[in-house]
């Protein structure tokens, strides 16, 4: 892939006042374009030092106006983020002269830069692979602590050395198959070579843990899914503002208050979490507005990982409450029991969901439920100690990687040709290879991946 030979500009620091702002350079005329308006306090040597800041003035070329004062740092090549040369100079985060900074550059020889291009440039000199690559992205969207962690371990190029392992290892495979290609009279049988199969068995079992870790990232990208659920007026509205702290539903002494979905979320442990108010459910109804508010529950119900069933417990557990378990005998229920401020309930001893006593009203208990949340959110997340896979497009070509391997070794396993087993194993070796960005191919994607990064990146 061809590496642009020009020198790119752009905005560093996100858009907005602030107190400082970053302009970046990055190509061959990074230290050449920099001279020509950022005049040093003191003369700057040549070659001007990497990696020092230097104090002076970001002054207007034809006049030596000054535009702002601050820093200029230069990062010789290719020991900067881009493997290029490059300069940022650190200024004011004033948008007015940020964008005048930004104009004098492109009027003394660079380009403003594209969205991403920056990461695109340390891509391409390999300095980071593809993952790494997306993984500058989710950092930098993360919205929570376990978002940020597992993006972090990506960046760090923990996947992707575990990637490159595998990679590795059915190339290995792959050379075998070959060699028999090569010398069909040895032929080839994974049932009469065992060490063949205990590769293929070992890489399979790497490539099934990797996949596995792609639905835990996107419960953490997507938040986890807590619905609260029960009859009207048992105190659904009251617990969700005393897990939120704050006064978010409407609460009334009339059943049947909140007629649609409410939803808001928090963060527990590090992860977030959506806690979803819901129309209380009862087995009939007139009110047609009503009647709709209690199908989207359903709705909500079937997307939630843990469902709280809340019991008013001055009513006790009821023929409707009973109803609710029985509908939904593979969701994960809690019995959540109001209103022990007033009453503590008598659950009947069938009664086999975990429970919680609380009082909504006055908060006994609620910190209780928010603990017992927490633990569950990070038990039904995979741990993934190198980050795991993040999106569709690495899920996509696991699923190609593992077909591929799979269908290679049912071919050996049956005494088919190595042809057959090293047309597979090729298959299966250019999804990994895409995943990292090592495929010839992979240039129709990278304008996709760039797209969605900012300017300035």
């Amino acid at each position: 892939m061809v590496v642009g030979s020009d020198t790119i500009v752009a905005v560093a620091t996100p858009a907005g006042r602030g107190g400082i702002g970053i302009v970046r350079l990055s190509g061959p005329a990074a230290e050449g374009v920099a001279r020509k308006f950022f005049r040093p306090k003191k003369p700057l040597p040549s070659p001007w030092p990497s990696l020092e800041l230097v104090y002076g003035e970001f002054v207007y070329p034809d006049d030596g106006s000054v535009i702002d004062n601050g820093y200029a740092v230069r990062m010789a090549a290719p020991n900067s983020f881009t493997g290029e040369e490059v300069v940022e100079l650190h200024g004011h985060g004033s948008p007015v002269a940020l964008q005048r900074m930004v104009a004098v550059c492109i009027s003394t020889g660079a380009r403003l830069a594209e969205p991403g291009e920056f990461t695109k440039r340390a891509f391409l000199h390999g300095k980071i692979d593809l993952v790494q690559t997306e993984a500058v992205a989710e950092f930098i969207a993360a919205q929570s602590e376990a978002e940020l962690a597992a993006a972090r371990r990506r960046l760090d190029g923990k996947l992707s050395s575990r990637l490159h392992r595998l990679r590795e290892e059915t190339i290995s495979i792959l050379a075998e198959c070959e060699a028999d290609i090569d010398f069909p009279e040895e032929g080839l049988s994974l049932v009469t070579r065992p060490r063949l199969l205990n590769k293929f068995e070992e890489i399979q079992q790497v490539g099934k843990e990797i996949r596995a870790t792609y639905e835990s990232n996107q419960h953490l990208q997507t938040g986890f899914q807590v619905v609260l659920i029960g009859r009207p007026n048992v105190g659904k509205s009251s617990l969700f503002n005393a897990l939120l702290s704050m006064d978010r539903a409407i609460v009334t002494e009339v059943a049947g208050t909140t007629r649609d979905i409410l939803r808001e979320e928090i963060l527990l442990n590090g992860r977030r979490v959506r806690i979803v108010d819901t129309a209380g459910l009862r087995e009939s109804t007139q009110d047609a507005i009503e009647r709709i508010g209690m199908d989207r529950t359903t709705q909500e119900m079937k997307k939630a990982d843990v469902v709280c069933l809340v019991c008013d417990s001055t009513a006790g557990f009821g023929l409707e409450d009973q109803r609710i378990l029985d509908q939904w005998p593979d969701k994960e229920i809690w019995l959540v029991w109001n209103k022990v401020d007033l009453e503590m309930p008598s659950a009947p001893p069938i009664l086999r969901q975990r429970s919680f006593m609380v009082s909504a009203l006055r908060g006994d208990g609620v910190a209780e439920l928010q603990n017992a949340i927490g633990r569950r959110v990070v038990e039904l997340t995979t741990a993934c100690s190198d980050g795991g896979i993040s999106n569709d497009r690495q899920r996509i070509l696991m699923d190609h990687y593992l077909k591929a391997l799979d269908q290679a070794e049912a071919e050996g396993r049956k005494g088919g040709s190595a042809e057959l087993v090293a047309f597979e194993l090729r298959q299966a070796h250019r999804a990994l290879s895409r995943i990292v960005g090592k495929d010839e191919s992979v240039e129709d994607i990278l304008s996709e991946i760039f797209s969605r990064f900012c300017i300035g990146k």
